[in-house]
This record gives C-alpha cells, structure tokens and sequence, in this order.
C-alpha cells in the first residue's frame, strides 16, 4: 500500500468477523451524514427503482424538414449538373 494511505487505512477496524459474515455494508457501521449513496442501491444496500424518467413531449419541427428536404433537393440538382 502507498505510504500516504497506510496510516488511514491501517486506523479502519469495523467489529466484524469476516470468515462469519454472509454480507458487509459499510454503511451500516458509519453514521447517516458520513454515508453518500449513487446509483440506484440505497444506504443500507437495498435495491430501490430509480425514478421514471421524465417526459418529454416532441413537437414536431417543419423548419427542421424544410431545411433538410432544401439541402436533399439541393444535393440531388448539385449531382444532376454533372
């Protein structure tokens, strides 16, 4: 281990017997304010579903096609010439 983290590692004891335990969570062993949680696995490694996603309504864009119809007609007059 590196020099710099051995002495902060070395200071980590959970009371815990490892050859006995069927699962760890650390959280369980730190206070509610010390624990930060990500993803989708709550603090104490329970599962929760994230939140659904939130709509997004699609309107449609005529200037968007307009543009995009121009540049193929465009392309297609450009290609025709030769």
């Amino acid at each position: 281990m590196p020099e710099v983290i051995r002495k902060d590692i070395a200071a980590l004891k959970l009371p815990v017997r490892f050859a006995e335990a069927e699962a760890i969570h650390l959280a369980d062993h730190m206070k509610e304010e010390d624990a930060q949680t990500w993803g989708d696995t709550g603090l104490r490694g329970d599962r929760t579903p994230p939140p659904p996603p939130p709509k997004v309504e699609r309107v449609f864009d005529w200037r968007r096609v307009l543009i995009l119809l121009l540049a193929v007609l465009g392309i297609a007059w450009l290609l025709s010439r030769k």
